[in-house]
Order: C-alpha cells, then sequence, then structure tokens
C-alpha cells in the first residue's frame, strides 16, 4: 500500500486539479470495500473532504483526504472472528492508511479497544492529517 506521503506528493504534484469529494459511509463499514476504494480515489487523483463525523472504517479515506477543524473522528479495534493474530494484521492495513504518528497513536490505543474513541479534526491533524 502506497504510503500517506507519497500519495499526498502525487496529488499535490498532479497537473489536473483534483476533484473534492465526500467521504464514502461515514458511520463505517468493511476495512476491506473501504481499503479498495481509497486506492480508487488516489488513482483517479481526487481529495476526500471530511468535515463531519467520519467513524470505523472511513477514517481509512485519511489517506487521501483532508480534515477541517470541525471533523469528527472515531476509531477502535477492528472486528473479527477469526482471532486476535487476524485482528493485528487488520489493525495494521487500518493503520497504514494514517500518517505516522497517527497510526502509532492507533495501534497503541484504539486498535486494542472494541469501544469507539473519537478525536476533532484539530487533534487529528496535530498527529500529521492534512488540513482542508
Amino acid at each position: 500500500m502506497i504510503r500517506f506521503v507519497q500519495i499526498l506528493a502525487l496529488i499535490l504534484a498532479s497537473p489536473v486539479a483534483a476533484d473534492i469529494i465526500t467521504p464514502r459511509a461515514p458511520g463505517g463499514g468493511d476495512v476491506g470495500r473501504m481499503a479498495r476504494h481509497v486506492q480508487a480515489v488516489a488513482d483517479a487523483g481526487d481529495i476526500v473532504r471530511i468535515d463531519e463525523r467520519c467513524a470505523s472504517s472511513c477514517t481509512l479515506q485519511l489517506l487521501v483526504g483532508c480534515v477541517t477543524p470541525d471533523a469528527r473522528l472515531g476509531f477502535h479495534a477492528p472486528h473479527v472472528i477469526e482471532g486476535p493474530a487476524t485482528a493485528e494484521l487488520w489493525a495494521r492495513l487500518i493503520a497504514a492508511h494514517y500518517p505516522p504518528q497517527m497510526a502509532q497513536w492507533y495501534l497503541d490505543g484504539p486498535a486494542g479497544r472494541a469501544w469507539m474513541t473519537w478525536i476533532d479534526g484539530r487533534q487529528a491533524v496535530a498527529m500529521g492529517a492534512t488540513p482542508c
């Protein structure tokens, strides 16, 4: 998976103006499907503007997006039935969609919790998310 900075550099270097799009599935959903959506957005050179509630798998769009100060982002452990080793693999896949500081924060905290941990856009930017 292409890292956050690489995607951002590709978007910023693109000679064609990027489309600003709204987040898909703000309440979350299937991580695999969302990862494929994020790749398609990256391939198109578009940018996801996160300015409201974005929880669970929706947060993977941080890789190809920007956040406003009023955005609300929710993070939790991946829901898997295969066991702890599989949950750790999914948590690492999820974290790969975040800026490095946010990825470490996620792996050290919300990735191990079943309940939602909420942050606002200001906190996300402080952890390396791209501001809008």
